[in-house]
């Protein structure tokens, strides 16, 4: 009984991680050069470029002329990959950008 609990209360903290982690990396993986920021960063970053949906993503951002992607996890601006330093401020600039693009959220 107290494994199982144990085990529960595992799975539930560590349900959060498994997106941040994937993300954090992907990015590191898919570019050359990376830092870590924060949520306000990410916005600071995110409004300085004119991003375009991808064409069969519509969930997905580019823009080509400054390099910057976001697209299954990666987070790059200036061909620089971004790593967002927590969960929390992961969830945050995905949110942020879907209702920035009104973008609907996703229903299992």
């Amino acid at each position: 009984m107290i494994i199982t609990s144990f085990l529960v209360i595992y799975v539930l903290i560590a349900i959060p991680f498994i997106p941040w982690l994937t993300h954090i990396s992907m990015t590191k993986s898919s570019t050359e050069s990376c830092g870590w920021a924060n949520y306000k960063q990410f916005k600071e970053n995110w409004n300085k470029y004119e991003w375009t949906p991808l064409r069969h993503y519509p969930k997905f951002f580019e823009n080509e002329e400054h390099k910057c992607y976001f697209h299954v996890g990666v987070i790059k601006f200036e061909n620089k990959g971004m790593k967002i330093r927590d969960p929390i401020s992961y969830w945050l600039a995905k949110r942020y950008v879907r209702k920035l693009h009104k973008l609907p959220s996703v229903k299992w």
